[in-house]
């Protein structure tokens, strides 16, 4: 799609977590959508070959940014990288594990930090930066680590969206509800009893699906123009249960 407003080029959209299964839906309907695609990921993904570029990276985890875009101008930014590590899934309390605090921070707030970092030079007005977070975050589901990170990610998009949006940049996040797919269930496994109960406290009980989820992520990035600064919920209905 060349885009007359983009000056003739092709817009580009950055993508991470894209060797995840919600990552790769992201970047499958953005391209869909006719945007070139940048991946990003600590680990290789399948469907590289499809991008107009793929950086393999573990975002955060050292000097910011810990990546150069190999690209001019970016329109737009998604990060859905991120995730409770399975150290703290199944536990109860407060772990005192300095490993796992650093780890969890790294991956779910320190990791969009280095993203911002990175993309904000080359995003070309009006763009838009979508953050994902979780349900989570809002509630009690355990996991205080995770629930604390992507709190804090909350706090990064009111805090920063006001100067982004001066220089045209939307800056949300997306709070999504449980998510059910491979990946989480085998984060769950030892407790196959887990999603059965949390589908029974939705109204309709019906968590949200990959490509449900996928969707309203690329809805905040691309089609919400008056939502800046904001925490949107989708979840189905299962905060208010």
């Amino acid at each position: 799609m060349i885009d007359e407003e983009r000056g003739g080029r092709t817009p580009v959209a950055v993508v991470t977590g894209v060797s995840g299964i919600i990552g790769a839906e992201v970047a499958r309907i953005v391209a869909g959508k006719g945007y070139d695609v940048v991946g990003i990921d600590c680990v290789p993904s399948r469907s590289a070959d499809g991008y107009k570029a793929f950086i393999e990276v573990d975002l955060g985890a050292g000097e910011l940014p810990s990546f150069t875009l190999p690209v001019e101008s970016v329109d737009c930014v998604f990060h859905v990288a991120g995730g409770a590590l399975a150290a703290e899934v199944g536990t109860d309390g407060l772990s005192s594990d300095p490993i796992l605090v650093g780890a969890t921070l790294q991956r779910n707030f320190v990791s969009a930090v280095d993203l911002i970092v990175g993309t904000k030079p080359s995003l070309v007005s009006p763009a838009t930066i979508t953050l994902v977070s979780s349900i989570n975050a809002l509630a009690d589901y355990g996991l205080p680590l995770y629930s604390s990170a992507k709190a804090a990610l909350h706090g990064l998009t009111v805090s920063l969206a006001p100067s982004l949006a001066r220089e045209g940049i939307r800056l949300n996040t997306v709070a999504l509800g449980t998510v059910r797919h491979e990946q989480t269930e085998a984060l769950h496994k030892g407790h196959p009893e887990h999603f059965e109960k949390l589908r029974e406290g939705v109204p309709g009980g019906h968590l949200l699906s990959v490509s449900e989820a996928a969707r309203a992520i690329v809805a905040v990035g691309l089609e919400l123009h008056g939502a800046v600064g904001d925490v949107i919920v989708i979840d189905n209905g299962q905060l208010i249960s």
